[in-house]
């Protein structure tokens, strides 16, 4: 419950990782002490929830390991009040 709220407040991300190099990837995602929650791995692509702030590390961290990186979605306040802040 907590965790959720502060996801929530901080802001998360739904990534998709695509990579032949999975294990090198999760080496260097742990080095850089990059946490990915809820993910599973399928077919070279890896999907997980990330914060924002981790994703700027994810970012050099997967460089090595020639991957490519999609947001499949953003979710929590600083992206809300991003919106509403585009519109007034």
């Amino acid at each position: 419950m907590v965790i959720k709220i502060y996801l929530f407040l901080r802001g998360f991300l739904n990534i998709s990782i695509t990579t032949e190099n999975i294990e090198k990837l999760l080496n260097n995602t742990a080095s850089h002490r990059i946490l990915l929650r809820r993910f599973h791995y399928n077919n070279h692509n890896l999907n997980a929830l990330i914060t924002v702030s981790d994703f700027k590390k994810l970012r050099i961290a997967s460089r090595n390991t020639h991957s490519r990186i999609h947001i499949l979605s953003r979710n929590g306040l600083p992206f809300i009040f991003s919106r509403f802040s585009a519109r007034y």
